[in-house]
């Protein structure tokens, strides 16, 4: 259909079909985030979500870039703007998870050699309570 139009911007027919075009891929948006947000398969509901924009977006971009529809030109921007996006917050989420979980066991290993040397510290706390306290608080 774009190639018979191709040429004829000024038509009624390239109106509707321009108008018609931004009415579905409006929708195909709204969808896909509606979508993402009720996401349930991951652990963290926000990162699976991050998934699934990551996913909707990059498959939309790359199939307007395929079929070279000049009308949809800003919806395959905002479509690499979003995935641009939602990979960055994705990275630095599993980043940041990951080194908290670093974090983590270097400082119980390091407070577990603390406790067997010094049987009392922090104010009389005891080490048994100080590794109730470190296994209780590490839910990362």
């Amino acid at each position: 259909m774009e190639a018979l139009l191709e040429g004829n911007e000024d038509t009624e027919a390239r109106q509707l079909i321009t108008a018609a075009y931004d009415k579905l891929v409006r929708v195909m948006f709204e969808s896909t985030e509606a979508i993402a947000k009720e996401t349930v398969d991951f652990d963290d509901k926000e990162q699976g979500s991050h998934v699934v924009n990551i996913e909707n977006m990059h498959h939309f971009y790359s199939q307007l870039r395929q079929r070279k529809v000049t009308n949809l030109e800003n919806y395959m921007k905002y479509a690499k703007g979003s995935y641009e996006s939602h990979l960055e917050t994705y990275v630095r989420g599993v980043v940041r998870r990951s080194l908290l979980k670093l974090l983590v066991s270097v400082f119980r290993k390091k407070m577990d050699w603390v406790v067997l040397e010094t049987p009392f510290f922090f104010d009389g706390i005891t080490s048994k309570i100080f590794f109730v306290m470190v296994n209780t608080f590490s839910f990362l």
